[in-house]
């Protein structure tokens, strides 16, 4: 049910397997005379982030339904959070959003939120918990822009329906080429991508 290319919080996955596949699709490239670009994008307070009546909307669309769902649905409603320091609490406020990084469903809940991440981009996308990574090859330089300026389009889309933020100061773009002066900027949300 899950995205495949996801390493994080998967058995048998980690940030290596994730390095791994991603320096593999790399080499690949490199072989068959493409040029590469990599976009590492920042997702910020990805946890906190995770809306749950979407993330109730998204599991039923993965097809959770019953006692199952009903459970999640429980855990995930009536939800409060204080601060304490101290002697000194602070007053209990509701959220509906944000899923518990230390607990044992919240990276899987937060799987689930980013699973169709991927879903209308035509690069490559490798995941590693909130760490997100486009990998787009091709021989044209041109080709290799448009494709990889339409799929961070289509990223920006889907973070502004599912209230996820991305910092562009913080993302990064990789060029493997042998002429880094044929790849023209790319920019995530009207910002110029470094």
């Amino acid at each position: 049910m899950l995205y495949n290319c996801n390493s994080g919080f998967c058995k048998y996955h980690s940030t290596t397997s994730n390095i791994l596949e991603v320096t593999h699709k790399l080499l690949v490239a490199k072989g068959s005379g493409c040029s590469s670009r990599v976009v590492f994008l920042d997702i910020s307070k990805a946890f906190d982030k995770v809306i749950h009546s979407a993330l109730l909307f998204k599991l039923r669309q993965l097809g959770v339904t019953g006692s199952v769902y009903n459970l999640l649905q429980s855990y995930l409603s009536g939800r409060s959070q204080f601060v304490r320091l101290g002697d000194f609490r602070s007053d209990h406020l509701h959220t509906n959003c944000g899923v518990s990084q230390g607990s044992v469903l919240g990276p899987l809940l937060f799987l689930v939120y980013v699973n169709d991440i991927g879903t209308n981009v035509k690069s490559s996308v490798s995941l590693s918990a909130d760490d997100t990574i486009l990998i787009c090859s091709f021989e044209n330089h041109s080709a290799l822009h448009t494709m990889l300026s339409n799929d961070l389009r289509q990223l920006e889309m889907w973070s502004d329906l599912w209230s996820v933020t991305v910092n562009a100061a913080k993302s990064k773009v990789l060029a493997i080429t042998n002429n880094p002066s044929l790849h023209l900027p790319l920019r995530f949300c009207n910002q110029a991508l470094n």
